[in-house]
């Protein structure tokens, strides 16, 4: 299985930075219906606040994963206006839709800072292994479904991954106007369907790559001085 996984995040990688050099960005880019999305594996949930905070900021989250199981709130959390309760249960695809036990998701309010994201304030989780979805408006549900910490999640070769068609259908279901994932096989998933905004997290993305590229980059000489 280490093999293997290996093998796959390798295949991964290559796929990845043919499409940075064939399309000049920064991964792997595809639509569906009114949704556009990115995956990349030179970026993750940090970046994406990070360079492109427009994406979170003034929005409301419903968070079905951190650190692959629930975020359980503290007393701060719920003071600032997080909540859960009964009736928040998220479900899973085992191969059908099946209540996930003893899990939760988790409501924002009105996000007015960064420094309270889950990732930042629950510093115990790992970096990955997270869930988000995103809503303009408080979200109309309660029910949710969990697809980051399953290998048969991926968008970009449609035949392959049962899971694709189910996370369209609860995209839709749940109406989240974006999403956002960090975890499996070392990859970010972003996906919104307010076109300005997906061309913002690319154009953030890619300037990013680029200056770090150019950081990277030897010095270059000048030319050679005669003795």
């Amino acid at each position: 299985m280490r093999e293997s996984g290996q093998w796959r995040t390798e295949r991964d990688k290559a796929l990845h930075a043919l499409a940075r050099a064939e399309f000049g960005t920064p991964g792997i880019t595809g639509s569906n219906g009114e949704y556009q999305w990115l995956s990349t594996m030179d970026h993750d949930l940090h970046d994406l606040a990070r360079l492109c905070p427009s994406a979170l900021l003034g929005r409301y989250l419903a968070v079905t994963s951190i650190d692959s199981g629930s975020l359980d709130l503290s007393d701060a959390d719920r003071e600032e206006g997080w909540w859960t309760g009964e009736g928040c249960e998220t479900y899973e695809y085992i191969p059908t839709r099946q209540l996930r036990p003893d899990s939760h998701t988790a409501f924002s309010p009105r996000l007015e800072s960064l420094d309270r994201l889950p990732n930042k304030t629950h510093i115990n989780c790992c970096d990955s292994y997270h869930e988000w979805y995103i809503f303009n408006e408080p979200p109309r549900t309660k029910e949710f479904s969990v697809f980051v910490n399953s290998g048969a999640f991926n968008l970009w070769q449609q035949g392959q991954y049962p899971l694709n068609e189910p996370f369209w259908r609860e995209l839709r279901r749940v109406d989240a106007d974006s999403y956002v994932s960090d975890g499996w096989w070392e990859f970010l998933t972003f996906m919104t369907r307010d076109a300005q905004l997906f061309d913002s997290v690319l154009a953030a993305f890619s300037a990013d790559l680029k200056a770090s590229e150019n950081s990277a980059a030897p010095p270059e000489s000048g030319p050679a001085s005669e003795s």
